[in-house]
């Protein structure tokens, strides 16, 4: 900690589970810098930080406690990715000591953690990147191959075709080679297109579905060796656990929603 910056923040991060992701650089850091962090966040994150949270860092619940931000944020600086400006007025008029909003979807270069450091007007190093924030928890002897074909949204989604293919080469390359597809809860067209395709008739495919993070999270970190997906969040928790992570750009830019890891591959189908 900055012995020299010793004030109390409340951080409020909504969104989904991308969006949170790329928040954990700058959230780490804040602990560095402040005594007292708060973060507002959805819970099912919260098992995400528990083995790698500072003690300084306490977890609330967005969605129950939300109700009382305006007075917890009495005192105290804040970061907040609700930016509007009647919202920073009244964070302001209940006794916030500085409100930085942060911009959440940014368009244009540089990357999103990059824009981030820029607002805080904080130093940004360029092993952000390439660091494995959740830990570097990938089986490298792992012959598993694990697929995310959805993502959330048809706009940022690959043909099922590709990742039909990839999967059969996959398991021509070895004997001992094996699949796993995974879908969200927005998935289930992906799944059910792909229960009706030939790959579902394998042996070594497996089909996981209706895991929670916590669970989808243990299950990579035990049976991933490599991660090929879409822009999504399970692609950027793939490549924080620093899994070799292949991820495919349809609609998104790249060099603003790259995932943040030691051993990631950007592709770009045509």
């Amino acid at each position: 900690m900055n012995p020299a910056n010793s004030q109390k923040l409340v951080f409020i991060r909504g969104g989904g589970l991308g969006d949170f992701l790329l928040t954990i650089p700058i959230l780490f850091e804040a602990c560095n810098r402040y005594q007292e962090v708060k973060l507002f966040t959805r819970a099912c994150f919260h098992p995400l930080l528990q083995d790698l949270k500072p003690e300084h860092l306490m977890l609330h619940d967005l969605d129950k406690e939300g109700k009382d931000l305006c007075f917890t944020c009495k005192d105290r600086n804040v970061f907040t990715f609700w930016n509007d400006q009647e919202w920073v007025h009244e964070l302001g008029e209940a006794g916030a000591k500085k409100v930085i909003p942060l911009q959440p979807r940014p368009k244009l270069e540089p990357h999103f953690v990059e824009h981030l450091y820029h607002t805080l007007d904080w130093s940004f190093p360029d092993e952000v990147h390439y660091t494995p924030w959740l830990g570097d928890r990938w089986s490298s002897q792992s012959k598993t191959l694990w697929i995310h074909p959805g993502s959330g949204s048809h706009m940022k989604n690959a043909a099922l075709s590709f990742f039909e293919n990839r999967a059969m080469n996959w398991l021509e390359k070895d004997i001992e080679n094996r699949i796993i597809f995974s879908f969200g809860e927005s998935d289930q067209e992906c799944r059910e297109e792909l229960l009706c395709s030939s790959i579902a008739e394998q042996k070594k495919v497996q089909f996981f579905s209706g895991l929670s993070l916590s669970a989808f999270k243990e299950s990579l970190e035990q049976k991933a060796g490599r991660y090929l997906g879409n822009d999504s969040g399970p692609s950027h928790l793939a490549a924080m656990l620093g899994i070799p992570t292949e991820v495919l750009f349809i609609s998104t830019n790249p060099e603003v929603w790259k995932p943040l890891g030691p051993r990631v591959k950007l592709l770009r189908v045509d």
